[in-house]
């Protein structure tokens, strides 16, 4: 399969080098976590938006989000201010939200 680059292309789930194969045998098929994605999904995915499953980003899902405790915060410092840019947040049960910017404000765009 030719569309992504196999040195760059990440794992949306383990955060491992992807691997392409043009056909693999029952036994490995079996003991995979194989997610069936057509192109557009697949783009999304390994460019990190993330699985299908994992952008119901709604204002419920998020709200439902923060009745979890806290675990960790990714946030780096933006260069030359006093200002900070969160860009995930983990929950103690290892779910985690990932954070963008949008036109708008703050935009949840993946929770894995």
């Amino acid at each position: 399969m030719e569309a992504a680059n196999e040195e760059t292309a990440i794992c949306p789930k383990c955060s491992g080098p992807v691997e392409f194969y043009p056909s693999i045998s029952d036994v490995a098929f079996n003991s995979m976590d194989i997610h069936d994605l057509n192109y557009k999904e697949m783009y999304a995915a390994l460019h990190g938006l993330g699985l299908p499953e994992e952008r119901e980003c709604s204002p419920s899902a998020v709200r439902e989000l923060f009745k979890k405790s806290i675990k960790s915060v990714d946030v780096t410092h933006l260069k030359g201010s006093h200002r900070s840019l969160i860009n995930s947040i983990e929950f103690v049960d290892g779910t985690t939200l990932y954070i963008g910017a949008s036109p708008f404000g703050a935009i949840i765009y993946r929770i894995a």
